[in-house]
């Protein structure tokens, strides 16, 4: 047993400990935690959600200021949602990813600057209370793809409806869409002069 015990001890004491600063470099791991700090500071409130999911007027709310805040091609990248190509490295980048005479955009291709400003209109402080129109810019606001799925690939027979957290997740959006794409399908252009 003196034996084992031995054997132990001198297996223990032969396997030298590392110190802990080759594993971590503390002044590294300082400076990236600063670095992080200042990115959590710089995104501000955006990350926070301010309102409870029950609470009606304080999401109208909210809802608004990201539509007064919202671009038409905020809009544009938010009704296509899913159906655009995400890819860098594909060649249809930026683009739909189905053929877009089976996309259905609604309303949608009739013009996303009209109905942005539309929305702008009716998303004023002084409607924030009002629960029918905070409904009707909700509406008005939808994806062509299930924003539970990260891409679409079939044809699309429904939109669906987003939470204002999700509208507001698309301001500043920094998906891309091609500007030849918001003209053939966003604009109304080609509406508006089809025979």
């Amino acid at each position: 047993m003196d034996s084992l015990r031995h054997h132990h001890f001198t297996i223990r004491s032969s396997i030298a400990t590392p110190k802990l600063s080759q594993f971590s470099d503390f002044h590294r791991d300082v400076v990236v935690q600063a670095k992080h700090q200042e990115r959590v500071e710089a995104l501000g409130d955006r990350c926070k959600s301010g309102c409870d999911v029950d609470d009606e007027q304080c999401n109208c709310k909210m809802l608004f200021g990201c539509v007064r805040e919202m671009t038409s091609y905020d809009i544009a990248v938010l009704i296509a949602g899913g159906y655009l190509d995400s890819n860098p490295s594909s060649d249809t980048y930026g683009n739909f990813t189905i053929s877009d005479n089976y996309l259905n955009l609604y309303d949608a291709d009739d013009g996303v600057i009209d109905k942005l400003q539309y929305l702008k209109g009716r998303a004023t402080d002084a409607n924030a209370g009002n629960k029918n129109i905070c409904q009707d810019v909700m509406q008005n606001l939808f994806s062509a793809c299930n924003p539970n799925e990260e891409t679409c690939t079939d044809p699309n027979s429904q939109s669906f409806a987003l939470s204002a957290e999700e509208v507001c997740d698309a301001v500043n959006t920094r998906k891309k869409l091609l500007f030849e794409t918001i003209g053939d399908e966003f604009d109304g252009f080609a509406n508006k002069f089809a025979p």
